[in-house]
Formats: structure tokens, sequence, C-alpha cells
């Protein structure tokens, strides 16, 4: 007869430990010393527990259930200085994915700024600790360095639409290098030769690469092989720009950058008579017109940060992680508005 499958209690009595301290030891709580914990869990893998996926699933609805005086808090911690970055219509959208996906979990999120509140990262991050406040979701950094020094052990963090360069953190982020694919794939069922890539040096940093990256793939193995045709540009400015244009004379036009569509009409060009493009991020409350490309959809990254901050607390997963997690979201395209079929 085999052996029955070890439970809590079992590992409980074995250990002289209660029940709870041995559930919470499993579940890395920080109320229950290191020493113990590591005690338990090791105990747990030589006698072959396994948790029960359906009893974890109930216990975290019952967590969502709580009533509104035992309401979570989680953090939203971010650094702008310029009040019209807070304005910018893809954090507008990130923002309001982790409002919705917050309150669908039971979460109440409050908002807090550096360069509002005068704070440094590690006097934010004693705040937020006497507060009780352990999840937190650092926002998509605009200004200034990737990097920010909070008291991370204390923890546990995520941060939606890109990387900070210290430390690695758990993130969701667009797909940009599949994005970038699928916009070079449909140029190519419109047989463009020449198509031109657009971006900043920043943005591309941001996106570790992941731009340019996926647009020297595909034209290194595009079928008959394609020229690259890539700017990236310090300056942003429309003069480079339209040099850069009138020497390449591209076909067509991938770029990061939204202001491209008024530097163009304002050089006489009708689009897409005389030039395709395509965006690699639309929002239609950017653009007056519809436009080609991808909507990474900010509000799905946003509520991904979410769930995987959710998990991280469940399981009272606090610090830098050892092995950072990164959860792609694919975009969609927005149509051919701006791409015109080859002879």
């Amino acid at each position: 007869m085999p052996n029955p499958r070890p439970t809590i209690r079992h590992l409980a009595d074995s250990l002289g430990l209660s029940p709870a301290a041995v559930s919470m030891a499993l579940r890395n709580h920080p109320r229950i010393g290191t020493a113990t914990r590591q005690r338990v869990q090791q105990a747990a893998e030589a006698a072959g527990y396994r948790s029960d996926p359906l009893m974890t699933r109930l216990m975290t609805q019952l967590q969502l259930r709580r009533s509104k005086t035992e309401t979570e808090v989680l953090a939203l911690v971010m650094n702008y200085q310029h009040p019209h970055t807070l304005q910018e219509v893809f954090l507008q959208r990130v923002f309001t994915g982790i409002q919705q996906r917050s309150t669908q979990l039971g979460y109440k999120l409050e908002h807090f700024n550096l360069a509002t509140l005068k704070k440094s990262p590690r006097q934010l991050s004693t705040i937020l600790y006497n507060r009780g406040i352990q999840g937190v979701i650092l926002a998509p950094f605009r200004e200034g360095h990737l990097s920010l020094k909070l008291d991370f052990k204390r923890f546990a963090t995520v941060i939606p639409s890109g990387r900070i360069l210290a430390p690695l953190l758990h993130s969701s982020t667009a797909d940009q290098f599949a994005n970038m694919l699928f916009i070079m794939r449909r140029l190519s069922k419109f047989r463009y030769r020449r198509i031109g890539f657009y971006t900043n040096q920043t943005l591309d940093r941001r996106s570790n690469y992941r731009f340019s990256g996926a647009y020297l793939t595909a034209i290194h193995h595009a079928s008959p092989a394609l020229k690259p045709l890539i700017c990236i540009d310090d300056q942003l400015s429309p003069h480079s720009f339209l040099r850069w244009l009138e020497k390449t004379k591209p076909e067509a036009l991938v770029t990061t950058e939204a202001l491209t569509l008024d530097w163009l009409q304002q050089s006489g060009r009708s689009i897409p008579a005389d030039l395709s493009i395509a965006f690699t991020s639309v929002s239609p409350q950017i653009f007056p017109q519809p436009v080609s490309g991808i909507d990474e959809q900010p509000e799905q990254i946003g509520s991904a940060a979410v769930d995987l901050l959710s998990g991280q607390l469940n399981r009272h997963e606090l610090g830098i992680p050892v092995f950072p997690k990164v959860l792609n979201v694919e975009g969609t395209w927005t149509g051919d508005h701006t791409l015109r079929r080859q002879d």
C-alpha cells in the first residue's frame, strides 16, 4: 500500500510546529524566521511534500474577499520631474491597466512621485515599510538614469513597460521584437524593396535594442536580400530626419517617432502616395488620422504587471529576484491605412 501523501499537518507534527507556521514557512512569509523557513522547506522536500493547487487557488480567493478595512495597498512609484510626463498617452494607458487590474484583484493603488514628495528612494522605502506596504510597481522611466535605489529586500517589486538597469526585476513589457517582425512581414506583403527604420538612441537602448535588432533580423532573412536603411538619430530633428530620407530614399518607413508624420506632411509629402509609413506604437489619441502600425496594448502591459506582483505577494517573494521574469505582451495591427501597394 503506497505511503499517504504528506500534508502540512504531518510536517508540523514531525517538526514540532503549528500547521499555520509550516504553511507560512512554505510560502516564505517574513513573520517566520529565515532558519525556520529553511528547516521547514528542507523537510518538505525530503518528505516529498507538494502543495495542492486547488487549495492554493481557494486560499487566494479567500484573500481577495477580505473586507475593505483589510484591503492591501500597492504602491505605484515614479520619479517624474516634469508634469507633462504624466500626461503621456502611453503612460496613461499603462496606469489605467494597473488601476483596473488592482481593483479587480482587491487591492488599493496609491501613487508616490519621488519628485513631488521631495523624498529620496531610501526615505520612501522607510515610509512604505512603516505603512506595511509590500507590493511596489515602478512606473516606466522617462527621465534620468534607468536605476532606482529602493530598499528592495523589503518589497515585492515589478516594473511595467521596460527594464531598469539596476537591479533587474520582474517586468511586463511590449514584445517589441515580435511587434517589429510583424511590421516587417506586413510590409513584405506589399513588395517593398527599400524599407527604412528611423528611431532615437535613448528609446532603442531602453528597449534593449529590440527594435533595431528585429529590423536587422528581418532585413537579413529577407529573400531576396534587402539593404538596411537605418537611422538611430540623437538629434530627433526634422532637418536630420529629412536629410536622411533624401539620402536613402526608402519606399516604406518604420519608425518609433510619431512626430515624423508631421515632418513629412510639412515637407509637402503625401502619405501614403509618396511614402508608406508604419509606427511601432500607435494610440488613437496621438494621431489625428488612422495610421498603420502596432497598438502595443499598454493597458494589458499594466494589467500583467499587477498579475506578476500579486503572484509574488501570494508567495511572499520579497527582494531582488535571482531569476527575473519578463512577461511579453504582443501588440495588435491597426490596419493598412498608411501603406500603398506597389504596382
